[in-house]
């Protein structure tokens, strides 16, 4: 009886400890949410404003009953988004790269380093939200400045920055002894938000709107989510 209670008390302990996990979980969460609206948005300004086709159109490309042989401008309008979402993951990994290697030894000399890296990369992710907000919102203006909105997160560490101070604090702060099972309570909080957080992003998103001539989807819904999340991420931790 004894055991149990001091098993008990020490679960306990260890979720009072639980700090980095609820932020990463949350930052991963908020990731996600708007991968699949980023894409859609690059889709479908290519497809209306590039290749100016008809809103009901855009929508069906995506459908299995489109007749995907028959019609060569849909693979040149999947081909376009391809590119530009290799751009953004160029525009996103090189800063983060540079960061990386310099931030791991000034973060070691500084108690509070891994903290501030990772209100840097909160930082980054809300000013990524408020931009994508308004390029939806202006969503006539040219699909290729849609990789401004990217450049704020990857100069502020972006993600790698974020993961690798994340872990760092947490093995820096846990006791040795329950260092492996707040490992795996990282795992967990960096791997279930990712396909949660992608299937919230794609109910948010609809089904689309065939009358409109250019707001196709939800995506501003999407990306003020990804806002709150982000802004509550950063005042919360």
């Amino acid at each position: 009886m004894a055991d149990m209670s001091s098993n008990g008390y020490k679960w306990k302990e260890l979720v009072r400890e639980l700090k980095v996990e609820p932020f990463l979980f949350l930052y991963m969460f908020s990731y996600s949410l708007s991968s699949m609206s980023i894409s859609q948005l690059i889709q479908d300004k290519l497809c209306l404003l590039t290749y100016g086709k008809s809103a009901q159109y855009c929508i069906e490309i995506n459908s299995q009953e489109f007749d995907h042989s028959a019609d060569p401008i849909k693979s040149a309008i999947l081909a376009d988004s391809g590119y530009i979402i290799l751009y953004r993951m160029i525009i996103s990994t090189i800063p983060c790269t540079i960061w990386s290697l310099f931030i791991g030894s000034w973060s070691d000399k500084y108690i509070q380093g891994r903290k501030i890296i990772m209100v840097f990369g909160c930082i980054g992710a809300i000013l990524e939200s408020v931009f994508l907000i308004i390029n939806a919102a202006a969503f006539h203006t040219d699909v290729y400045l849609m990789l401004l909105c990217f450049l704020p997160s990857a100069l502020f560490g972006g993600i790698v920055a974020t993961l690798m101070s994340t872990y760092a604090y947490c093995s820096a702060n846990s006791d040795p002894t329950k260092r492996a099972i707040r490992f795996a309570c990282l795992e967990v909080s960096f791997w279930l938000p990712q396909p949660f957080g992608s299937f919230v992003g794609g109910q948010i998103l609809g089904d689309g709107n065939k009358y409109s001539d250019q707001q196709l989807y939800h995506y501003i819904a999407v990306f003020i989510g990804q806002l709150l999340i982000s802004l509550y991420i950063f005042y919360r931790f």
